[in-house]
């Protein structure tokens, strides 16, 4: 066969030849590693995100005279602050939440497609092998 014939084996069946059982091997690694679509633990992690909150008061007692008024003063002083970087904290908390969310719907879309697709597989290679039989 020269260099300018198609190629008649599949890339799967090519690196099958060069490195036999690493194909299966990395797909069982890829399984073993697949998250968990739509688990409650997903569920879980995600609605702890939505509900989550930070509290930025501070404690302001004091056994000293003027430790209240000083931990008065700087509270109010670094309130506003400490709330924009708490809204800031928890804005990205819930994005990640939602980026979760659409992760794991298109997870679960993407393995069911692969199901299905697994099985008009299998229907195809079923039939090819009935109509090889019936050709001979």
């Amino acid at each position: 066969m020269s260099s300018l014939d198609p190629a008649q084996s599949t890339p799967e069946q090519r690196l099958e030849a060069v490195a036999p059982g690493y194909l299966a091997q990395v797909r069982r690694a890829t399984e073993d590693l697949a998250a968990p679509s739509g688990s409650d633990q997903v569920s879980a992690w995600i609605g702890a995100l939505e509900h989550l909150s930070i509290p930025v008061e501070a404690p302001v007692r004091s056994r000293r005279r003027g430790g209240r008024l000083v931990k008065v003063a700087l509270t109010r002083a670094l309130a506003h602050r400490t709330t924009q970087i708490s809204d800031h904290l928890l804005a990205t908390g819930r994005a990640f939440a939602n980026l979760a969310a659409v992760l794991d719907q298109r997870t679960t879309q993407a393995e069911q497609e692969v199901r299905g697709a697994r099985e008009e597989l299998a229907r195809l290679r079923e039939r090819i092998v009935a109509l090889e039989r019936a050709r001979r």
